[in-house]
């Protein structure tokens, strides 16, 4: 199976919200950002099990939730049981580190709409020291990690 042709399943978790993207033959075939998903690990664990029955993955990524130092304990927590459930499955699957292909999120972000227009309207602007991560953000973690399996 080519890089081209997985169905690629990236899952990135922060406080308070769980974002998913598939990323298919090259395409952004699915965007999905959700709290529900982040109020525990048993939570986090029925979404991705929605996620494998209605998308059909070939390939989950996660981050490793070892190597995530700047998360909380809860995030790590629902991390890793994402990473182990996909485990469980037949299907590939790779807890990988985070790396940031620019200087900051708001670059990559900026970097991934232009490569995925459709997610213009939701790329994020960078905030001010003193405001919280724009929700949205998650969704451009998770799609760094299926771009860093499928690259």
């Amino acid at each position: 199976m080519t890089a081209a042709s997985r169905r690629v399943l990236g899952i990135a978790v922060a406080s308070g919200r769980v974002g998913c993207v598939l990323v298919a033959d090259g395409q952004l075939r699915h965007v999905q950002l959700t709290c529900k998903a982040a109020h525990s690990p048993e939570v986090a664990v029925e979404y991705l099990e929605d996620w494998i029955q209605d998308l059909q993955p070939t390939f989950i990524v996660t981050e490793d939730a070892y190597r995530a130092t700047r998360k909380g304990e809860h995030v790590r927590a629902i991390i890793a049981a994402l990473a182990d459930h996909a485990d469980t499955t037949k299907i590939n699957n790779a807890a990988i580190k985070r790396e940031q292909r620019c200087a900051n999120k708001y670059e990559e972000a900026a970097l991934l709409a232009k490569k995925y227009p459709q997610l213009e309207p939701s790329r994020p602007e960078k905030r001010k020291l003193w405001e919280a991560e724009p929700r949205q953000m998650i969704v451009f973690e998770a799609l760094a990690l299926a771009e860093a399996i499928t690259a």
